[in-house]
């Protein structure tokens, strides 16, 4: 069932297009899908407790995230940061670079 799922996943989010977050705190962001992605980050669900995170961090901020992944991490606190801020993310893991990352500061 698990490899029925995933290729159902990338019928709908394939890699390398540009999707939005559905849901979470992160709605509304986009971001490039890649190989090391699930449904998850589609849909703003994982096992991060961003309540906290958001609790920690500010606006006009810089935020460094040390073994960011695919960034959803990343992402989430480029929107608490807002533009006044900074966010660098780290990822050692070459399938998981950042670059997958896309967010669009016009919209």
């Amino acid at each position: 069932m698990h490899g029925l799922s995933r290729r159902l996943a990338r019928v709908f989010w394939p890699h390398q297009t540009i999707r939005a977050v559905h849901c979470g705190p992160c709605r509304g962001m986009r971001y490039v899908v890649s190989p090391a992605m699930g449904v998850s980050y589609a849909f703003g669900r994982g096992t991060y407790n961003f309540a906290f995170l958001k609790s920690k961090v500010k606006r006009g901020m810089t935020v460094y995230d040390i073994g960011a992944n695919a960034g959803q991490v990343a992402l989430f606190f480029s929107k608490v940061v807002g533009a006044e801020g900074s966010v660098f993310a780290f990822e050692p893991i070459a399938k998981n670079i950042l670059p997958y990352i896309y967010e669009d500061w016009e919209d």
